[in-house]
């Protein structure tokens, strides 16, 4: 059998409401379909191409969902 806890692996103190960063973590992060989560879906598919083809091949879909995410406002 295994015992469920409902706790956090880190303490969390959150000492302000901030409604816009809430907005932009769900609309980034909010599923399968966000730009975050197609990011980061293709960082260990990118390591296991060897070097010398990832720099032939130039920028990844990778680093342009990254750019994607950082650049959004």
């Amino acid at each position: 059998m295994w015992m469920y806890e409902n706790k956090l692996q880190y303490p969390v103190r959150v000492s302000t409401c901030n409604p816009r960063l809430a907005k932009y973590l769900i609309e980034q992060y909010g599923g399968a379909d966000g730009e975050l989560a197609a990011a980061l879906s293709r960082f260990p598919r990118s390591a296991t191409v060897p070097a010398a083809k990832r720099r032939q091949r130039g920028p990844s879909g990778q680093q342009e969902k990254i750019s994607d995410v950082r650049n959004r406002d």
